[in-house]
């Protein structure tokens, strides 16, 4: 684990640290030791929309017609299945099996629409988030989910589940404005996309594998 530094949070925040509240103590998601420099990824292309399979509109409560398994819960959480199971999709066609990428998913502040933001990986081992990762992304208070990878190859990872640094990541965003995020999607090493909510941290249950339906 390593902290994230200023420049970082200002990278991450688009420039505009004054959205964010600094903390004690930043900790990375699936950072697990020395990954180096996790400044540039590369061009992973355009991923940061898939509103556009949602539906969408204007005022009154969005509802989309599509739902993601498993079908419980209301029909934002199927829909954020349902744009979690995309963006396994978008990291599934990249180097997972050997190293992090990951994600936000977000509610549009305008249309009220799901979405899955922009993937980005890792250098080695550990998922950072960057500037790219907050593409349509103008409030921390938008952001209600993340999409992350524990490759099968990936050293140190707890692999199905969210580790307990991942969980200390998950708060301290939260801290950072987050106040909507509640859950995390783990693509597991055996490619099944599995969630957890908040209050589902400990490693004896797997969380229930997610796909789009």
């Amino acid at each position: 684990m390593r902290e994230l530094a200023m420049a970082e949070l200002e990278l991450v925040s688009g420039g505009n640290i004054s959205d964010v509240t600094e903390v004690d103590e930043i900790v990375v998601i699936g950072d697990r030791g020395d990954g180096g420099d996790f400044g540039d990824y590369g061009d992973y292309g355009d991923y940061g929309d898939y509103g556009g399979d949602y539906g969408g509109g204007g005022g009154g409560t969005y509802t989309p017609p599509d739902c993601g398994c498993p079908s419980t819960g209301s029909s934002s959480q199927q829909a954020e299945r349902s744009a979690a199971a995309d963006g396994a999709d978008v990291i599934k066609t990249q180097n997972w099996q050997n190293q992090e990428y990951g994600g936000f998913i977000y509610k549009d502040a305008v249309t009220g629409e799901i979405k899955m933001g922009t993937i980005t990986g890792s250098a080695v081992t550990g998922w950072t988030p960057t500037a790219d990762n907050m593409q349509g992304i103008q409030n921390y208070s938008q952001i209600i989910g993340i999409v992350y990878s524990h490759g099968p190859n990936v050293p140190g990872t707890d692999h199905n589940f969210p580790s307990t640094g991942d969980w200390s990541a998950f708060d301290q965003i939260r801290q950072m404005g987050a106040a909507n995020l509640t859950t995390m999607y783990v693509l597991g090493k055996d490619g099944e996309l599995r969630e957890y909510d908040t209050n589902n941290r400990d490693k004896e249950t797997e969380g229930e594998v997610v796909s789009d339906c």
